[in-house]
């Protein structure tokens, strides 16, 4: 008989002879003997190297299924708990990665910070910024006084309010807005001794979503009337106490400034659409650009969830540079530098909500 006859016969004698592996209905396992009594109750034992178990007894070693088909030892940790679930997720995760430290890091497209007097974009804004440099007292009140008259054409009746109800929660934030910068401004401002009222008063006027009909309307109107007569100088006798330590975000819905930031944008293209509208306009067109570079500084203060946020900053401290040229521009009848500055700031919006939505 042929030697590689020979082999292939003994190796299937031995793996019929193992537990298993082939023979009939009736084989058995093989028994494992030892001295301790409870040996009999649980399987060999599998050393984690690759010597095989052996009965305490002593004799042969035991081989068993769990030998012959080794798995490689992976950690559990490397797999996600519902992977179609991560793989459904399409949020928008600002910068380039989220790294497994504990923290998310951004990676910034804002530049490092500068060791010059220059100023930096992603540098948070002081809590006292410099109002009078971004709009003037005098367009601040202008504004006001706009915000005043749009209001009193809305809640003069039930009628009138539900035909122009829906953009009013744009300007109530507005007003607020520009109210508390009005406590902080240089300027003298004839109503700046009542602003916190106003301030106060605007937020009142949005407390609850507005919807059509009578309760709605006397909602806004009855802030409204003590707004109106405090801006024309009849000081109303029951203004609200107001605290000194009130923040932009109790008194202005950030989703009404970014709409106001909105009409604001689209405004300009109008007013500014060639070098003759930008001269009949000059004056509304400076400022709707005030109130864009101011807008831009107030989202990034306390309590919007910014104020740590250096690419945010970043974008609204570009948005407000190119607000304060377009003013300048417009005031110099520069159409083509209003022009760039305006494209400038329309990029920074788009790039802007690219990663923030």
């Amino acid at each position: 008989m042929k030697p590689a006859l020979v082999r292939v016969l003994c190796l299937s004698a031995v793996m019929f002879a193992l537990p298993g592996c082939g023979g009939g209905s009736g084989s058995e396992p093989a028994e494992v003997t030892s001295s301790d009594p409870q040996a009999g109750m649980a399987p060999p034992q599998v050393d984690a190297g690759n010597n095989p178990a052996r009965p305490s007894g002593g004799g042969s070693p035991v081989t068993t299924t769990a030998e012959q088909i080794r798995w490689p030892n992976v950690p559990e940790e490397i797999f996600f708990d519902d992977p179609l679930a991560i793989a459904a997720d399409k949020r928008i995760v600002a910068g380039m990665e989220a790294r497994a430290t504990g923290s998310v890091e951004v990676a910034s497209s804002v530049p490092e910070e500068s060791t010059g007097t220059d100023s930096n974009p992603s540098e948070p804004p002081d809590k006292a910024v410099a109002w009078s440099d971004l709009i003037t007292g005098d367009a601040l009140s202008e504004e006001v006084t706009k915000i005043r008259n749009r209001f009193a054409g809305k809640v003069r009746s039930v009628a009138d309010f539900n035909n122009g109800y829906l953009d009013i929660p744009y300007y109530a934030a507005e007003l607020g807005a520009l109210a508390h910068v009005a406590t902080m401004h240089s300027d003298p401002i004839s109503w700046k001794d009542h602003a916190p009222a106003i301030r106060d008063l605007a937020a009142e006027m949005v407390a609850e979503q507005l919807r059509r009909g009578a309760k709605s309307q006397k909602q806004v109107a009855e802030p409204f009337e003590k707004i109106d007569a405090v801006l024309r100088g009849n000081i109303a006798p029951d203004l609200p106490e107001s605290s000194d330590e009130v923040q932009f975000w109790e008194v202005a819905d950030f989703g009404g400034l970014m709409q106001r930031f909105d009409a604001a944008e689209k405004n300009l293209n109008l007013l500014g659409a060639g070098s003759d509208a930008l001269n009949s306009n000059r004056d509304e067109v400076s400022r709707e650009s005030q109130l864009l570079a101011v807008l831009a500084q107030v989202i990034v203060q306390e309590g919007y969830g910014y104020a740590e946020d250096s690419e945010f900053i970043g974008y609204s401290n570009l948005m407000t540079e190119s607000a304060k040229t377009m003013r300048e521009s417009a005031e110099a009848g520069d159409f083509e530098g209003f022009d760039l500055a305006r494209s400038k700031l329309s990029q920074s919006c788009t790039d802007c909500h690219g990663v923030y939505r």
